[in-house]
């Protein structure tokens, strides 16, 4: 099967759609599971715990690495052009998840739990684009529909038009997910080869942290209005354009 030539190392990046898999059951797994089940200090020392077998784990990679006599020297990517493409692609949907958490459950419904989902949505597409690749493929299609997606977004966000709570919370959720499987489609597509992988991963993670300290941290202090919402949705439609007239 391509999927197990793939996990043997011919593709490693599906290891990152494999990850996020993993994060994805975590995220499941705590609120219903681990929390009810485990009180506070069980739970302190479960994760004490982990992160010590994780440093251990670290720890004997880097001890078998030096061993093999690697080199941490990789090819250059091709320009900055490319990291900075990157660096947009990841920025964009992570401003999108706290702006539409935020969304969800400050002007929507006074429901704490309600997070989970937009996540949940954000590393489902992650763990599509990454290991199925071909779902997310660029076309007008899928620009459109993501395009749709935001308009309806804005449209029902507006309270003065009557949308009911359901519809305001489905149209937020499927937006998401249209938005990120375009953006997490590109950056799949755009990955450089595996020898620049750890330069690829770095930018992105980089670029989805600047988009959550932008809307979490900076927007606030900014502007004293949800502001930051109407930019990133204009900037996810800039984007999406932009990609329709490429693909015209």
């Amino acid at each position: 099967m391509a999927f197990d030539g793939e996990m043997r190392g011919v593709n490693p990046y599906a290891q990152y759609g494999v990850s996020n898999a993993g994060s994805l059951l975590d995220l499941l797994v705590y609120p219903f599971v681990v929390e009810p089940l485990l009180d506070n200090t069980i739970q302190a020392s479960v994760w004490s715990s982990r992160y010590i077998v994780y440093g251990v784990i670290v720890l004997f990679s880097l001890v078998r690495f030096m061993q093999s006599n690697g080199s941490l020297e990789t090819p250059p990517v091709n320009g900055t052009i490319f990291k900075s493409i990157w660096f947009l692609q990841a920025l964009i949907p992570s401003a999108l998840l706290l702006v539409i958490t935020h969304y969800l459950t400050l002007d929507v419904v006074n429901l704490p739990s309600l997070w989970i989902a937009p996540l949940a949505i954000y590393l489902i597409t992650f763990v599509i684009c990454f290991l199925f690749p071909l779902v997310s493929k660029p076309s007008q299609l899928r620009s459109g529909i993501a395009v749709l997606s935001l308009l309806m977004l804005m449209l029902t966000s507006r309270p003065e038009l009557g949308f009911g709570l359901e519809w305001r919370v489905l149209a937020a959720l499927v937006c998401l997910f249209c938005v990120c499987m375009v953006f997490h489609g590109d950056l799949e597509r755009g990955k450089p080869p595996k020898q620049s992988l750890a330069a690829f991963y770095l930018v992105i993670a980089s670029g989805g942290a600047v988009g959550s300290v932008l809307v979490g941290l900076l927007a606030p202090l900014v502007f004293k209005s949800t502001f930051e919402f109407s930019i990133v949705v204009l900037a996810a439609l800039y984007y999406l354009i932009c990609a329709c007239l490429d693909l015209s």
